[in-house]
């Protein structure tokens, strides 16, 4: 089951190995799980898929309980089961129900580039005997509540953590930052671990633990200044998402919610590179259970907006059409986590590769100069990479004329409308703001021939604006694509794809120079038809 994760697990893989099996061949397989010991004693929840990558030719599923036992059903994503009927048949045998499921020629998932999550897509049958989310509350609530406890020499270090703290949002901060980057993640689920975590004051010694043990401690060290912070179970982005009217246990990830002015503002000290007031994507906009301490809710966390990467480019072109090139790359939201994470965790020797790799994709004769990183060790912080290169021949010839080459700063991924017609819909990865500011100082020798016109694009799903500003001796050039809405539906693809498509068609366009004897230079003329 955790073959694909970094945890400690009791689980076992079977293996067949068939090197004979050929395309078009069937192969049945049998299984039973008989669970003698449930969840919390009395309940189950779980889900069975529809649908694989492969066609299956047929299936039968069973789900056999004490007939004392009421089950619940709910189905999710009809609209791709293709007419097929996910309703249970049932019957008794002896003292048991029998609920069961068979079906034939169940057509595969055929995979798209820049689809939603699976579980989004699958057609899926939810089954839990719960019978209301108090149950699960009262049950998870009693495996943790005695866990908040500190001893007096972590008392003493947290009053030591927080003594330079000068507000109450500084304190909160230091607490966080230290749940998240000096305790070490570790997933171990053993037995009942998978469900109960250790106590706070274990996981602070040994300095490490699974997503429930760092969410207490981070709880425990928080309600010890006076904050009041809770658990809340959540399934990530590519987990099913917690259905309100539902109540099951099919949560993959533990958080922290804290009230603070009035608002809960949620936290993940699993990630070590994400900054307070922030989440990883995979907590975005999922609907969770907050454990308070006298109830329960069910409701979303958020969705940020603020993911930006700006690329700021100053190119100085040499009469011999040599050039040098100083970039700073500036992130903030996700992109700054994910810079944080591969500056701190990548080898310095594969970071300067890369780099070359880069530079050599812009112009395959460019050299690297130098390179700095700054501020990835404050998650308070921006992240910033600034490098310098220089390049031979620089512009590209057409004759008289010489075409300034373009930078891909604004990275769009044309997998989105690489297809006519899309099964499942399309999705951006995340909501994001890419903005590109470049600045060309010219020689002498070089003059603006023509600069393409200002443009803007704007719909339901991004914004995209180009702006030129230019002078005699210099040529300044603005871009930004951000992203307004992550799910395109099939319905809205081909209204998106002709957007996207006009989009990529004017990150095409090209600034073109004119080279001259360099006595004589004048203002270039915008738009000039060659």
């Amino acid at each position: 089951k955790y073959l694909d994760y970094p945890l400690y697990s009791n689980a076992k893989a079977f293996i067949i190995s068939m090197p004979a099996v050929e395309v078009g061949s069937i192969i049945e397989y049998k299984a039973k799980i008989y669970s003698y010991k449930l969840i919390n004693k009395n309940n189950f929840s779980f889900i069975y898929k529809l649908k694989e990558k492969f066609p299956i030719a047929n299936a039968r599923f069973r789900l056999i309980v004490p007939n004392k036992i009421k089950v619940n059903f709910k189905l999710l994503n009809l609209e791709y089961a293709n007419g097929i009927n996910l309703n249970p048949i049932n019957y008794n045998l002896e003292n048991r129900v029998v609920y069961e499921w068979k079906f034939k020629n169940i057509p595969p998932i055929i995979t798209e580039s820049a689809m939603p999550p699976l579980p989004t897509v699958n057609p899926s049958i939810l089954i839990s005997n719960f019978s209301c989310w108090d149950e699960i509350y009262n049950w998870w609530y009693s495996l943790y509540k005695d866990k908040i406890f500190l001893d007096e020499a972590v008392k003493k270090f947290l009053k030591e953590l927080i003594r330079d703290s000068k507000t109450d949002l500084d304190k909160i901060k230091k607490i966080y930052e230290f749940c998240a980057k000096e305790i070490r993640y570790v997933g171990v689920e053993y037995g009942e671990s998978g469900y109960e975590p250790h106590r706070a004051v274990d996981i602070f010694w040994n300095r490490y633990g699974d997503c429930k043990d760092k969410a207490i401690l981070l709880i425990s060290l928080l309600r010890e200044v006076g904050f009041m912070a809770y658990p809340v179970l959540i399934s990530t982005k590519d987990g099913y998402n917690a259905q309100k009217d539902f109540p099951s246990l099919n949560f993959n990830h533990a958080i922290v919610a804290l009230s603070y002015n009035q608002n809960l503002i949620f936290m993940d000290p699993t990630s070590c590179c994400t900054s307070f007031f922030d989440l990883p994507l995979d907590d975005q906009d999922r609907t969770v259970i907050v454990f308070f301490d006298d109830g329960y809710k069910i409701l979303d966390t958020p969705l940020f907006f603020e993911n930006i990467t700006e690329y700021r480019t100053d190119i100085y072109i040499k009469e011999n059409e040599d050039a040098v090139l100083k970039r700073k790359v500036k992130t903030i939201g996700y992109p700054a986590a994910y810079q944080r994470y591969y500056f701190k965790n990548t080898h310095p020797d594969i970071i300067e590769e890369n780099l070359k790799h880069k530079i050599t994709s812009i112009n395959p004769s460019s050299v690297l100069i130098d390179y700095t990183i700054k501020d990835i060790d404050s998650l308070d912080k921006v992240p910033i990479l600034e490098y310098t290169f220089k390049a031979k021949k620089f512009l590209n010839p057409a004759k008289n004329l010489k075409i300034l080459p373009t930078l891909s700063d604004i990275d769009i991924n044309a997998a989105l409308i690489a297809k006519q017609e899309r099964i499942f819909g399309a999705e951006f990865e995340w909501l994001s703001k890419e903005i590109s500011k470049i600045r060309v100082i010219l020689p002498k020798n070089l003059t603006i021939k023509y600069v393409p016109l200002d443009k803007k694009i704007s719909n339901i799903w991004f914004d995209f604006q180009s702006r030129y500003k230019q002078k005699i001796n210099f040529l300044e050039i603005y871009k930004v694509f951000a992203i307004k809405k992550k799910f395109i539906s099939k319905e809205e693809y081909k209204e998106f794809k002709k957007a996207l498509e006009e989009v990529l068609y004017l990150l095409k366009e090209e600034i073109i120079l004119e080279k001259s004897d360099g006595k004589e230079k004048k203002e270039g003329f915008r738009n000039t038809i060659l």
